[in-house]
């Protein structure tokens, strides 16, 4: 086997590149950060600080931080577990309706048309 060639050493435009996409990538995460920051004095999400974190806006997250974010979280599960069975659903409209009903008419005439039940996986037919 041949011995490897070196790659060729980066210079000029290809650098500056690189490095205004890399200044452009920070500073559109630093964007998004402070969107989903949104006021100030509001409380930061997991994800808000990990994108501080990443990008050096803050020091690294802290054990009771990671903790604080993972029982919030337990919390907000169980609290949606609790409600479920109370909650009334809500009923489709517009776009969302459409795709439900389109769904169940499929469904119910795939079965009508021969070749088109043969290229479905076995369901049994209506009746």
């Amino acid at each position: 086997m041949p011995p490897r060639r070196p790659l060729p050493a980066r210079r000029g435009i290809g650098l500056q590149c690189e490095a205004g996409t890399q200044l452009f990538s920070v500073s559109a995460i630093r964007y998004y950060g402070q969107r989903m920051r949104g006021e100030q004095g509001t409380p930061r999400s997991l994800h808000g600080m990990m994108l501080q974190t990443l990008i050096g806006e803050s020091r690294r997250i802290r054990r009771r931080d990671w903790m604080k974010a993972a029982i919030k979280s337990k919390a907000r599960n169980l609290g949606r577990r609790i409600v479920r069975p109370f909650h009334k659903p809500v009923e489709p409209t517009g776009v969302a309706l459409l795709i439900k009903l389109f769904g169940e008419s499929c469904g119910r005439r795939a079965g009508e048309n021969g070749a088109v039940r043969e290229a479905l996986p076995h369901r049994p037919g209506p009746r």
